[in-house]
C-alpha cells in the first residue's frame, strides 16, 4: 500500500532511513528486496539499528550507489539537490554513534559542493527528543554532527528514522524531520 501511495504522489526519490528489517535475517532482506523491486522511483537505502550492511548489500546488488565495504554512507548527485546519506549505526547496538571519522567524511562530502543545496539523511536523530526509551538508544556524539552541519549552509534539511513517528527539531540551525 505504501508503494501505491508513493506512485500516486509521483515522487522523485524514495528514502528509507533504516530499520528495513527487524532481525537482520537473510530471508527478511530477501523479502524486502522482492517487495521493493518495482519501487515507483529511485530507492535509496540507509541501515538502521535493526539492520546489517552486508545483508543490505547482498539483497540489493543492483543498487550501485551502495559502498562495497565499510559504512553505508554515500552521496547521490542525480538531482538538483545533493543527497548525502550518513550511516552512523553501530552493528549489534541499538544506539548510533558519530565517530570522528564519520564526522570527517560528512564534512568532506559537504565541502565538495558547497554551492549545491543538500539534504542529509541518517537513522538516529541528532538531538534529544524527550522520549525516555529512544533517547537512551539515540545518537552518541550528536554535537559533532551539529558542528559539521553548522559549517555548511547549503544543507537545507536533515531526514531521520529510528522513532517510527513524526518528530521535528533542528541541528546546526537546519530543520530535522524524523519520520
Amino acid at each position: 500500500r505504501a508503494l501505491e501511495a508513493i506512485a500516486d504522489w509521483k515522487v522523485d526519490a524514495i528514502v528509507a532511513t533504516g530499520d528495513l528489517v527487524n532481525d537482520e535475517r537473510p530471508e527478511e532482506y530477501a523479502l524486502l528486496s522482492d517487495l521493493l523491486h518495482a519501487a515507483p522511483a529511485p530507492l535509496y537505502l540507509l541501515p538502521g539499528n535493526h539492520d546489517e550492511g552486508a545483508g543490505i548489500r547482498t539483497a540489493f546488488p543492483r543498487h550501485g550507489y551502495l559502498p562495497k565495504d565499510g559504512p553505508l554512507s554515500y552521496v547521490i548527485e542525480d538531482f538538483p539537490v545533493r543527497l548525502v546519506w550518513l550511516d552512523q549505526t553501530v552493528h549489534g547496538e541499538t544506539w548510533g554513534d558519530l565517530s570522528e571519522e564519520q564526522a570527517a567524511w560528512l564534512d568532506g562530502a559537504l565541502r565538495a559542493r558547497p554551492e549545491t543545496p543538500a539534504i542529509v539523511a541518517m537513522h538516529h536523530p541528532p538531538f534529544a527528543t524527550h522520549d525516555a526509551l529512544l533517547d537512551r538508544i539515540g545518537l552518541k556524539h550528536a554535537e559533532r554532527f551539529s558542528a559539521v552541519i553548522a559549517r555548511h549552509p547549503q544543507v537545507q534539511r536533515i531526514m531521520c528514522g529510528h522513532h517510527h513517528r513524526l518528530v521535528l527539531g533542528e541541528a546546526g540551525d537546519v530543520p530535522v524531520v524524523v519520520a
